[in-house]
């Protein structure tokens, strides 16, 4: 971290060569910073770095300090890329610009945004959103380096977990404990009798551990067991010594984040009702106003029915709320639906 800006070596970025790095560099230190995209194009060899260099630079985040999209950046790399060869050939052959002649501005259809010569298109405002950028960052940095995906929901997860990842450490061997994390990477093994097993690293906010899962589990759970995928794993912590700690796990299931607007659930045995319960409900449910919606599951001789709340009856899932609401109902009448696990 420098001056508050992540900087990241760009021999870290996957498809860049030393001989690009080295291109980059020199470049960028006798004629100073790049401006944006197109004036990149037009000062570097392209011949040396490659489209495929230029869209992980892009990616990683490399370009930022033009200020650009990201994913404008990439719409436009092959227009970028063509510009910059002929301005390139051009140059060799002397020819320059109407524009580097004149200090007018360029036709309409065409930009100037710091280099020497006009800009065929405009970079495309919007970039992708978070979760993308982050990929993108994964993908040819190999890591997370601007956030990370846990980090959000990083609340769930210590709600949902017995431990974080980076207490285990702290823990006794043959301690069970239930984890959250995100899958950074599967590496399958073919066992003596012809199945699979398989080493997963599981990623939490903060450190890593390594999931050992034997054929059987490994068969029944693969589906969660994808690169980038939130699960949520009970198992035990096995040690071997203090340097070196796996987790083995008993059953793994699909971690959902709740998106904050989960129905609160009301739930009603409509025999034993007094009369005036739906007008008390309703005087707490209008204390707190709020995104998510209500729903009543409403138990009968004939049936179970579950109905809706109207839209003023919207509240903020608060603990006050849920509180208020087992004091006039009981305990078990009121709940939150969770996103849906599986496994």
């Amino acid at each position: 971290m420098v001056e508050g800006r992540i900087r990241f070596g760009l021999n870290a970025v996957k498809n860049v060569g030393e001989t690009a790095i080295r291109t980059i560099i020199a470049m960028r230190e006798t004629a100073g910073p790049f401006q944006d995209l197109f004036d990149f194009c037009e000062r570097v060899d392209l011949g040396i770095v490659n489209r495929r260099a230029l869209e992980s630079l892009i990616k990683a985040g490399a370009l930022d300090s033009t200020e650009a999209p990201r994913r404008g950046m990439l719409v436009v790399l092959a227009q970028a890329m063509a510009h910059g060869q002929k301005t390139q050939a051009d140059a060799a052959q002397g020819q320059g610009s109407i524009f580097d002649l004149m200090e007018v501005a360029p036709a309409s259809g065409a930009s100037r945004n710091g280099g020497g010569a006009s800009r065929p298109v405009d970079i495309p405002a919007g970039d992708f959103d978070k979760a993308e950028l982050l990929r993108l960052e994964k993908e040819t940095l190999g890591l997370y380096v601007s956030s990370h995906p846990l980090r959000d929901i990083r609340r769930q997860v210590r709600d949902e977990a017995e431990h974080l990842i980076s207490q285990l450490p702290t823990l006794n061997d043959g301690t069970v404990t239930t984890i959250v994390g995100m899958v950074g990477g599967v590496k399958k093994v073919p066992t003596k009798s012809g199945d699979t097993m398989a080493f997963v690293t599981v990623d939490g906010l903060e450190g890593s551990v390594e999931v050992i899962c034997f054929p059987k589990l490994y068969q029944s759970s693969r589906e969660f067991l994808e690169e980038d995928a939130l699960v949520k794993i009970r198992g035990k912590v096995e040690r071997k010594d203090e340097s070196e700690l796996k987790f083995i796990p008993y059953e793994f299931e699909r971690f959902v984040p709740r998106t904050g607007e989960e129905p609160v659930c009301i739930v009603l045995d409509a025999g034993n009702l007094p009369r005036s319960i739906l007008d008390d409900i309703k005087g707490v449910l209008t204390h707190f106003p709020g995104p998510c919606p209500v729903e009543m599951h409403i138990s009968t001789p004939e049936g179970r029915y579950r109905l809706r709340c109207g839209e003023q009856y919207r509240v903020d899932p608060q603990t006050s709320l849920f509180a208020e609401l087992k004091v006039l109902l009981g305990e078990s009448c009121v709940t939150r639906y969770e996103a849906a696990g599986v496994g």
